[in-house]
């Protein structure tokens, strides 16, 4: 990994981008972070809410009837199950299985255990629960394995920006270790200082609250700068890591979630902007599969850029128009764009926290 330049070399946060970040507040950063985690593509929402319109899933609905299923084995999709809007979701999510799927296939697990009076309690006919036990297991030794990634363009309306098309990411991996091990390979105020493709960082503390378990609530201030050349960006942004005692297993937890409110530019990023719109959140969960321990490793993300090449090749459009955005969301959620990112994220977060290669944070000199 690069060597991270610290304060010393002018990489700071601005006084403009502190003043401005000191008045967001922490609910806010919250909210918008959980959206990020909880959107999933249109297809499959629509799915889902249509199979569940009368509070029933069937097994047809979940994955169609013989046919379909016969059609999607040769590549083919038809009907309007949930696993078929799953495997059919836009032209560039074509046949992908990712982490926005395994975290449908759980949520709706978790709804058919609420009690029955439960708003969102949700009553699983004959052999679903069984599909789904399957397909979850699937996925996780999945996880086990290694990351999974997933991208979908989504439309969203911002309170500042108005309409706009985000690239929406989530990866995933299970970490082979005990969340304890985990946090003390890698804390969770210095999940900054490993973020894969990190150039550049500069923290400030804004606060500390100690929990009554133990835990922690800090909220900071971060510069980062990503990349290199054409696709680099710049962002400033207010995080709120949070480790607490899962209630469940009674094994620590953590979450940091951020809302990038400025973008400056750099030594190598002549404009300002290059990071438009960034919230998300990562997660280190305890989880449990056979009898051994894991920390799921999450990443969730809703983002638009205005990079160097973006700007260079759809100069010709405006940075708010609806068809710049529509390509250049295009372009990040394929492939090509930011699926081997977010991939690397988790995968980095896995090595660290397991062992497999030496933290940079204990390195590292980037508070004030």
């Amino acid at each position: 990994m690069p060597v991270i330049r610290g304060p010393t070399t002018g990489y700071r946060i601005t006084n403009e981008a502190r003043e401005q970040g000191e008045h967001i507040s922490n609910d806010e950063v919250r909210r918008s972070s959980s959206r990020a985690g909880a959107a999933a593509p249109s297809m499959v929402t629509q799915a889902i809410e249509h199979a569940l319109d009368d509070g029933r899933l069937t097994l047809e609905e979940l994955q169609g009837g013989r046919l379909a299923r016969m059609l999607r084995a040769i590549g083919l999709d038809h009907g309007s199950s949930i696993l078929g809007a799953m495997h059919r979701d836009g032209m560039l999510r074509q046949h992908q299985v990712d982490p926005v799927d395994y975290l449908a296939c759980r949520r709706l697990l978790e709804r058919a255990r609420l009690p029955a009076d439960h708003a969102d309690h949700v009553v699983l006919e004959r052999g679903v629960a069984e599909r789904l036990d399957t397909l979850i297991a699937e996925l996780q030794g999945k996880l086990i394995a290694g990351p999974l990634a997933g991208a979908f363009v989504e439309r969203v309306q911002d309170e500042r920006l108005g309409d706009q098309r985000l690239v929406n990411q989530t990866a995933m991996t299970w970490a082979p270790v005990e969340s304890e091990e985990f946090f003390r390979r890698l804390p969770p105020e210095k999940w900054a200082e490993e973020c894969y493709d990190l150039k550049s960082l500069h923290n400030q503390q804004v606060e500390r609250t100690e929990l009554p378990d133990g835990g922690y609530r800090i909220t900071m201030l971060q510069r980062m700068e990503f990349g290199e050349g054409g696709t680099a960006t710049d962002m400033t942004k207010r995080t709120v890591v949070t480790k607490w005692k899962d209630a469940e297993t009674g094994r620590w937890r953590a979450t940091a979630e951020w809302q990038v409110y400025a973008s400056d530019p750099t030594e190598q990023i002549p404009h300002a902007g290059s990071m438009r719109i960034d919230t998300g959140r990562m997660e280190f969960r305890p989880v449990q599969k056979d009898g051994r321990w894991y920390t799921e490793v999450l990443f969730n993300n809703a983002t638009q850029t205005d990079t160097a090449t973006e700007r260079k090749l759809l100069g010709l459009f405006g940075k708010n128009s609806p068809l710049r955005q529509a390509i250049s969301a295009r372009l990040g959620a394929s492939p090509l764009g930011i699926l081997p990112f977010s991939a690397n994220v988790v995968q980095r977060y896995r090595d660290v926290g397991t062992g497999a290669v030496p933290p940079r944070w204990p390195e590292l000199k980037v508070d004030d």
